[in-house]
């Protein structure tokens, strides 16, 4: 019986997200072609790696950063292009959403973005509160547990 497998789950990146993700990419090859080097430069012209710690930790750095090469690489194909409605009433990826916790009073903005982000100024849409955001509305209050406590935010705005 043949093994079937499941698609992969498309992943949502805003465009300056999905251009950090290529910077990534290409900064990771560059790594991988180093530690390449590193090794060819440890083992020496005899190619002796025994008991040869530089090259030992050659290899591992470049088995590491080719593993992440493959992670990223593999984001990159099941990456899609969102681009923000700016011009929608309620939050979603791209938006900054400003809320009010009604169990505490304090006020947070928070800047929904891509899958990965790469920026300090944005949280994931995958995230607890994210999820707990998305799709509301100016007024609407969202209730669920985060971090094992119950919240309970009301939007303020949203832009």
């Amino acid at each position: 019986m043949a093994e079937r497998r499941s698609p992969k789950k498309v992943i949502y990146f805003l465009k300056e997200d999905l251009a950090d993700l290529d910077a990534g990419i290409t900064s990771i090859k560059e790594r991988v072609s180093s530690a390449g080097q590193q090794v060819g430069e440890a083992a020496g012209e005899s190619y002796d790696w025994h008991d040869n710690f530089a090259y030992e930790q050659a290899q591992r750095d470049r088995a590491m950063w080719t593993k992440k090469l493959i992670e990223m690489t593999e984001l990159k194909q099941r990456a899609r292009l969102v681009e923000p409605d700016y011009l929608a009433g309620y939050v979603g990826l791209g938006r900054i959403a400003t809320f009010e916790d009604l169990i505490t009073g304090q006020v947070s903005s928070l800047r929904i973005g891509s899958y990965q982000v790469f920026k300090d100024d944005s949280i994931s849409y995958t995230t607890p509160v994210a999820r707990l955001l998305l799709g509301a509305s100016i007024g609407t209050v969202r209730r669920g547990r985060i971090g094992g406590e119950e919240k309970h935010f009301r939007i303020i705005n949203v832009k």
